[in-house]
């Protein structure tokens, strides 16, 4: 399941889909291209509306107290947050989301498409705002930066085979040797393509896993 799939099938939970409604929701400091920042300092740029997924066109950039900036219509700026990553699939159970499945992705700094790997982890302890429950989705993907919440996916994010503890995504641009070095350390492979419906240059081809 794709997030254009829960566009169609979730009229009254589709607006969390909407990054910056999002994070005003959640009380960042935020707002759409040509809203001057009230601080300068740096900021995530981001798409309002990705339903292509995978991070694309996300981007780091310096901005100045009471200027406007040239960032393109249809993106917007929020505060930047630091620390580790995290992806957590939730289940609605007696009308409170409960997590069932949680891990951390690792990713060199200033790239944020392509992860070097994911490992699964115990619950991190987060507590989500109250309002998320209202959300009425049978599963949600809830993506971190330390503890704050950058996104919130109507579908489970999950995309470890059953029994992997860590998954290792392979791009277009992956070396042989690497491949060659998954594969002697006995790592299973799994086909899963995507290229964000043509955004990306660098496509995913599968993950390497065990």
């Amino acid at each position: 399941m794709e997030d254009w799939d829960t566009w169609q099938s979730s009229d009254s939970a589709r607006w969390v889909l909407n990054k910056l409604e999002l994070s005003l929701k959640l009380g960042y400091h935020c707002g759409p291209a040509m809203k001057p920042v009230d601080k300068t300092g740096d900021y995530i740029i981001r798409p309002i509306m990705n339903l292509s997924g995978m991070g694309i066109h996300t981007r780091k950039m310096f901005l100045e107290e009471n200027r406007v900036t040239t960032i393109q219509p249809g993106y917007f700026w929020c505060e930047y947050f630091k620390g580790p990553q995290y992806s957590i699939d939730y289940a609605l159970k007696n009308k409170k989301y409960v997590p069932i499945f949680s891990s951390q992705g690792f990713i060199d700094e200033g790239e944020f498409i392509h992860f070097n790997y994911w490992k699964r982890i115990p619950y991190p302890g987060f507590e989500l705002p109250e309002w998320v429950n209202d959300l009425g989705k049978e599963k949600i993907n809830v993506e971190f930066i330390g503890d704050k919440i950058i996104e919130i996916h109507l579908r489970p994010g999950d995309d470890f085979p059953p029994g992997a503890s860590e998954i290792h995504p392979v791009w277009k641009n992956t070396s042989k040797e690497k491949h060659l070095g998954f594969q002697k350390l006995g790592f299973a492979w799994r086909e899963d393509y995507t290229d964000a419906d043509g955004f990306m240059t660098n496509p995913r081809l599968g993950f390497y896993w065990r």
